[in-house]
């Protein structure tokens, strides 16, 4: 199944005009070990193929969907080495056909999920004929754009951006549910560990938020509603670098747009320190109004709150002026 890996990434890179040892450099990983990647002569681990696909500017969506199309055209054709229609491997940039980009908007979730998830397990050596019965429910976090950031699904590539996100006193001292005290990496990564198995859970979840640009972790954006929470909660944190420059407006907005217009969830709420006046002004950007006050493990917090028709039609207003 997923013998066109190699295929896949060196026409990804081709489409990019590419360097082979410039990609390999980008990445962080030797030319000759993405040289046995292309070629088929190693299958990569899914952090060492997150690198990768990084370093090219490739979302998993589109990585797994074109390996999906080269699969496909090469079992209708009965041979390896077939190709998805209309992506050369070679002759510089081309652009993708019609048929391809109605394709990538078309595909399910469900398609994108299975493909990664298998690969998981077939890299593990542990792949099983029931895996696409155990995985139907599963969940994956889309990627969301906005004019200058990308939202993505986290992952344990982001450990030590996030361990250092949450070590920082000054990002801490008013965020509700923290604790006010810099966390060890193993907090860290425990809290990281809930946040991917919150999409798996409730289908909802953060996002790791980056830099188009740059592609640097600026912090996290998302929804979380564990079980006794008030309500879908709605959180960011931002790394202290990144403050002041409207970024997180800009996440959070995208964010609330797609659980309100995609998933059709009837209300969101935020729990902010009343001293943290940065998340309360966010709030208010978004229309989030103060709905109570409440204690909330142990901490006198703030509710703000905003349902879907009041966002909608105030979205409607703005777009109008």
């Amino acid at each position: 199944m997923f013998g066109n890996v190699g295929r896949t990434l060196a026409l990804l890179r081709s489409l990019r005009t590419l360097p082979q040892a410039r990609l390999a450099q980008r990445a962080g990983i030797g030319k000759s070990q993405l040289s046995k990647y292309e070629n088929g002569k190693e299958l990569p681990k899914l952090d060492s193929l997150e690198k990768v696909l990084t370093a090219l500017g490739v979302g998993q969506f589109e990585f797994f969907y074109t390996l999906h199309l080269i699969d496909t055209r090469a079992s209708r054709l009965g041979e390896a080495p077939a190709l998805a229609p209309n992506l050369p491997l070679s002759g510089g940039l081309a652009p993708l056909s019609r048929e391809v980009q109605t394709a990538f908007s078309d595909i399910t979730s469900k398609l994108f999920d299975l493909y990664r998830r298998v690969y998981e397990e077939v890299v593990n050596g542990a792949c099983s004929v029931n895996l696409q019965y155990q995985n139907e429910g599963a969940h994956l976090a889309p990627t969301l754009e906005t004019e200058r950031l990308r939202l993505r699904s986290l992952s344990s590539g982001d450990l030590k951006d996030y361990a250092a996100l949450y070590s920082d006193p000054e990002v801490l001292r008013n965020l509700a549910g923290a604790g006010g005290q810099p966390w060890d990496a193993g907090r860290s990564w425990r809290h990281l560990a809930f946040l991917l198995g919150h999409w798996q859970l409730a289908g909802i979840g953060s996002w790791a938020v980056e830099h188009k640009e740059t592609r640097d972790f600026l912090g996290v954006v998302g929804f979380s509603e564990p079980e006794g929470w008030p309500g879908l909660e709605l959180a960011w944190i931002l790394a202290r670098r990144w403050w002041g420059f409207g970024y997180a407006t800009e996440a959070v907005q995208t964010a609330l747009e797609y659980a309100f217009s995609q998933l059709g969830k009837d209300q969101v709420i935020s729990l902010i320190s009343p001293e943290n006046q940065r998340s309360i002004r966010v709030a208010e950007r978004l229309g989030e109004t103060l709905q109570r006050h409440l204690t909330h493990h142990g901490r006198e917090l703030l509710c703000y709150g905003v349902d879907r028709e009041s966002y909608l039609k105030g979205k409607g207003n703005h777009d109008q002026d």
